[in-house]
């Protein structure tokens, strides 16, 4: 062969070593000694006056995997509706900008918190104070959906600046 000389001389051993190197290892590299591509932590409702019709909701989403995860959609049955709001200062004034869908970039953690990028419940279908819990799915790209159970507790002083 004149256009790879030598070729006939890599043995199938060699060529299987050099595939390992290439697809194998890079794949272990971004394993965590565990099947979980998404974790979820962190989560929690702020518990809000019994006439309010939105909620806010906060958590931090941890993405194993090697590649990027899109958060599409969100649902619980204690709300008719719930959206990705991003808290946004412009000048001095303070405005939500919605997204439809939020990157959960590879090997990487994501913060929702008061005054950044928040979960927005609407219309809570029943009262939820501090000390309840709303179980709430997280349905992520390629089929991935997450349910678990949500604390509600009341938002520290800290935070107060964060209204809705």
């Amino acid at each position: 062969n004149t256009v790879f000389p030598g070729w006939q001389e890599i043995n199938m051993k060699k060529v299987t070593r050099y595939l390992y190197l290439l697809i194998v290892l890079p794949l272990l590299a971004n394993a965590t000694g565990t099947d979980k591509v998404i974790e979820l932590s962190d989560l929690w409702i702020n518990e809000a006056p019994p006439v309010a019709k939105v909620h806010a909701a906060y958590l931090t989403i941890h993405n194993f995997s090697g590649l990027d995860i899109f958060l599409e959609k969100i649902e619980s049955s204690d709300y008719q509706r719930i959206e990705i709001h991003q808290s946004i200062l412009d000048g001095e004034k303070a405005r939500m900008q919605a997204h439809e869908i939020l990157e959960v970039k590879a090997n990487s953690t994501l913060k929702l918190e008061p005054g950044a990028l928040h979960l927005m419940l609407f219309k809570p279908l029943r009262r939820l104070q501090s000390g309840d819990t709303s179980t709430v799915t997280f349905h992520f790209s390629n089929n991935l959906q997450v349910t678990t159970d949500v604390h509600v507790k009341k938002l520290s002083s800290r935070h107060s600046h964060h209204r809705h």
